[in-house]
């Protein structure tokens, strides 16, 4: 596909940095939404522990255990804090889990998909292509070759051969140069001016936000939010409970001490898990923004590019029209 094509030839790097340099503002924004929502959530629904069948495509629920303490839920709740197995194919997780997920996953689309961040990532966009000359000629190369400058581009060679006659009546090397100028230019600065036009367009923004939003939503960022996300959970947990006795505690010691946990922290523990795991969670997301910023550029430029190509010939006209104009004027 062309757009694909062209679209490997912009560079992901400055596409990332640009995001790299606000993941401070994204990882305030993960911090706030996780703490709202740890404070919103009932203790109950937050220790409730579920065994997923994760031997289908579409995990699949097992069983879920909750407190008020009972000893079911309590021998449940040490083994997923402790990572033990409970059968094959089974997967532990918690409200906290699920609690996290989502309003980091929430917070995630919110940050990339407003206005300032999209803005961004057009404006440096538009800047990659005016920059790499390969990535302007494969774009006029593929519009010719699709039709879409058709009528255009024939207006444009009489308007060009016009402007070669009168530079024949002056001398030849002033002919040779704004020949030049003439065709060249329009190849070079017409694109870049058509693809900034286009970044505006509505089409092409929603093009944009779909892609953001799939890879927010992707297996590979959604691993990395939610691995970080559920080791916070746990260390601070583990902190909660057991203090830094929990490496050296007996299995039948626990279930006591998971019992008084319950009892002494169960109705003020949503707003402590709010004080405490957003804050460590948000200095994991601005490590990890790197990895998850590249995701989100690939699939911006990548969508960018086929919403442009696939632009109606009426609107590619009027962009090439517009573009067109600041060249006239030069000549």
């Amino acid at each position: 596909m062309a757009s694909d094509r062209i679209a490997k030839l912009i560079k992901d790097e400055a596409l990332v940095q640009s995001l790299d340099d606000r993941a401070p503002e994204y990882a305030a924004l993960v911090q706030s939404s996780t703490a709202t929502a740890l404070r919103n959530s009932e203790t109950a629904d937050l220790l409730e522990v579920t065994v997923w069948d994760t031997s289908v495509e579409e995990r699949r629920r097992v069983y879920s255990e909750r407190p008020p303490f009972n000893t079911d839920w309590a021998a449940l709740f040490y083994k997923y804090l402790r990572e033990r197995s409970v059968g094959s194919n089974r997967e532990l997780e918690t409200g906290i889990d699920t609690v996290i997920k989502n309003a980091v996953l929430d917070a995630s689309q919110e940050y990339y998909t407003s206005e300032e961040t999209i803005a961004i990532l057009s404006g440096e966009l538009v800047k990659q292509v005016d920059m790499n000359e390969k990535v302007r000629k494969a774009i006029y190369n593929e519009l010719q070759a699709t039709r879409k400058l058709a009528i255009r581009e024939s207006r444009d060679a009489i308007s060009a051969h016009t402007q070669v006659i009168l530079a024949d009546r002056m001398h030849d090397v002033m002919a040779q140069s704004l020949n030049h100028a003439v065709v060249n230019t329009t190849v070079g600065s017409v694109v870049g001016h058509m693809v900034l036009s286009a970044m505006a367009l509505p089409a092409v923004k929603v093009a944009i936000t779909h892609s953001i939003i799939v890879a927010v939503h992707s297996a590979a960022v959604q691993h990395i939010l939610v691995l970080a996300g559920k080791k916070i959970g746990v260390t601070v947990l583990l902190t909660l409970i057991f203090g830094h006795a929990a490496a050296s505690l007996a299995g039948w010691f626990v279930l006591p001490i998971i019992a008084a946990f319950v009892t002494y922290q169960y109705q003020t523990l949503p707003d402590t898990l709010a004080k405490k795991i957003p804050r460590e969670l948000a200095e994991q997301i601005k490590q990890n923004a790197p990895t998850i910023n590249k995701s989100i550029a690939e699939g911006a430029k990548k969508a960018a590019m086929e919403a442009f190509f696939s632009l109606s010939d009426k609107s590619i006209s009027i962009l090439h029209d517009a573009a067109m104009r600041p060249q006239a004027s030069r000549f």
